[in-house]
């Protein structure tokens, strides 16, 4: 793509520098530069990227995302931004997901994530759709895994795992999608058919510093969600469920307290596994799982509300996790 066709697809304060240049990909990594891949200077936590504009140039880069332009370097060109971050999602968005097709599933909360990720994977390939999963555990691409440094990652390396699993063939993706992944703009332009929310406890407070802080990043992911999923029976789920609905979104229950769209009833638990009925509105269902815990119990109905919402068969989700 053309610099000059991109740039009139995001947000920038200035440009310096050859619109004529010839673009194809975004890096926060200088060592992953060239001619093609532009160069953006985050600001970490613990090193600034515009450090190592110098470094980019001399790998082969021809532009430079930058929040506060350093001295200029001939034949380098600038885009400057307020947030790297944020342009360098919008960026990465349009040179890698534009013409991908995927069904995008994300899961939120302090506990639960990778579980109900795998939980999907097992629901969807036992009804015969080849999967995709990121997150803690790393990226799964069909029978091939990719390590990764955080549980979502940074959008140029999101997109990119998003593309190759779509190259694939394969049309169901599911995503922990972390408090650090919206506030960092890592999920950023991505369209999720369905978001879940399993529950909010004391964690991450270092860099969020306050519960509301930690809330708040978790509530904005589901602005991005078609339909959402809520645990009700945590504090924290019941108010998402309230203020979502609230904002007109399409929210989806699931309990163990409270009769709702999935109502966890009558558990049964000993060391040999789990055993409850599942309530919904299209009738009662018996589950018999092999892991004990009441954790396990809200994963695992978690998996089969997205499962059936998803379009797939409420007893073909249920089997397959039995």
């Amino acid at each position: 793509m053309r610099l000059r066709e991109l740039l009139d697809r995001f947000k920038f304060i200035e440009f310096y520098g050859d619109e004529n240049l010839y673009v194809n990909d975004i890096t926060y990594d200088s060592r992953k530069t060239d001619s093609h891949t532009i160069f953006s200077a985050i600001r970490g936590f613990k090193k600034d990227g515009h450090q190592f504009i110098n470094s980019a140039f001399e790998k082969g880069c021809k532009v430079v995302l930058c929040e506060t332009i350093p001295e200029r370097i001939a034949g380098l060109s600038y885009i400057r931004v307020a947030n790297v971050r944020s342009a360098m999602a919008d960026i990465s968005y349009e040179l890698n997901m534009r013409d991908i097709d995927i069904n995008l599933i994300g899961v939120t909360g302090t506990n639960g994530k990778t579980s109900i990720t795998y939980l999907l994977k097992s629901i969807f390939e036992s009804s015969g759709f080849p999967t995709g999963v990121i997150g803690t555990m790393g990226a799964v691409i069909g029978d091939k895994k990719i390590s990764l440094n955080n549980t979502t990652p940074e959008s140029p390396d999101l997109h990119n795992i998003i593309k190759t699993i779509a190259s694939e063939g394969i049309k169901h993706c599911f995503m922990e999608v972390s408090s650090h992944a919206t506030e960092l703009h890592r999920v950023k332009n991505l369209a999720f058919s369905i978001g879940l929310f399993t529950n909010l406890t004391e964690d991450h407070l270092i860099f969020h510093e306050t519960m509301e802080n930690y809330y708040q990043a978790k509530k904005k992911f589901f602005y991005q969600c078609e339909k959402a999923i809520v645990n009700i029976d945590d504090p924290y789920g019941k108010r998402l469920y309230d203020e979502l609905k609230q904002d007109g979104i399409k929210v989806i229950s699931y309990s163990a307290e409270i009769s709702t769209d999935y109502f966890i009833d009558n558990i049964e638990i000993d060391r040999t596994g789990s055993r409850f009925d599942l309530l919904t509105k299209s009738g009662k269902y018996y589950v018999n799982l092999q892991t004990p815990g009441k954790f396990n119990i809200y994963n695992y109905t978690a998996a089969i509300a997205a499962g059936v919402e998803a379009g797939l068969d409420m007893e073909c989700c249920i089997k397959s996790l039995e």
